[in-house]
Formats: structure tokens, sequence, C-alpha cells
């Protein structure tokens, strides 16, 4: 058997508050209700060396792909193929949630 993952640091679920204040508000909820989970994720991971900014930028290339279970599913599959440990699926699916809840929120 291997080691765990072997991955140093770890990517942390940060929480819905850290996105900077909106200047113009009206122009920022509705950006926010355009904005695909890719795009999200990068936004929120914005380093590339971080997981969830390589996998929303390796996905199709498509920033504007909708948010569906489907789309979920592909990115939890790549995470299983490439062997990602279960606390890096949780931390995927947490932040999951916080979008969810941030465009129900806007």
């Amino acid at each position: 058997m291997r080691g765990h993952g072997g991955r140093k640091g770890r990517a942390k679920a940060q929480p819905a508050r850290s996105l900077p204040p909106p200047r113009d508000k009206a122009n920022f909820r509705r950006r926010c209700k355009d904005m695909s989970f890719y795009f999200w994720l990068r936004s929120r991971y914005k380093n590339e060396s971080n997981l969830f900014g390589k996998l929303a930028a390796l996905m199709d290339g498509d920033e504007n792909a909708p948010v569906t279970s489907r789309n979920k599913k592909i990115i939890r599959s790549y995470l299983i193929s490439k062997k990602i440990s279960l606390k890096m699926m949780r931390a995927f699916n947490c932040s999951f949630r916080a979008y969810k809840k941030e465009l129900k929120n806007r």
C-alpha cells in the first residue's frame, strides 16, 4: 500500500464571506447568478497549483458550463481517477455546497 496521497499542504474550503465586498451590488449579483461552478472554483482558488484551481482550469476549458449534477460527477470522477484523498473529496463537496448557498443568497 502507498502512503496517504503524498500531497503537502491542503486546500481549505474558504468561508463564503471571503468574497471581496462588491462595488456595484446589482452588477455583482448578476455576475454571481451567471457564474459557473468552474469559474467560481477558479475565482475562489486562484492559485493554479491548488487542486481546485487546476481542476477548474482543466474542465473542458469551458468556464461557463452550467452547474449540473452531471458536471459535478465529471469533476468527482476526475478526482477519483487522480486518487484524490477522501479529505479532498469532502473539501470539494463543501465548496460545491458553499457555491450553491452563495447562488441562493444572491
